[in-house]
């Protein structure tokens, strides 16, 4: 799905947690890390979907690796 669309979906409903885990793919995809830890964040925070939440507890974890010199934040997201 288009960023713009997600966007909007993200407006309309905050905390909806496919729309948060969505968007953090989408910002993980272009390559700005940081933002998408903050909705695979919030994707954890508000999920109700386990398998979601564990996910997304993952693909952070991924995100610093990329990041570099994030080893303990890896470590203890991945644990």
């Amino acid at each position: 799905m288009e960023l713009k669309a997600l966007l909007h979906q993200y407006i309309q409903n905050p905390r909806d947690i496919r729309v948060n885990f969505d968007l953090g793919w989408k910002y993980e995809q272009m390559g700005q890390t940081a933002s998408a830890c903050g909705f695979y964040l919030r994707a954890t925070e508000f999920g109700y979907d386990i398998e979601l939440q564990y996910e997304a507890l993952l693909r952070m974890a991924i995100c610093f690796e990329k990041q570099g010199s994030r080893w303990f934040m890896v470590k203890g997201l991945i644990q």
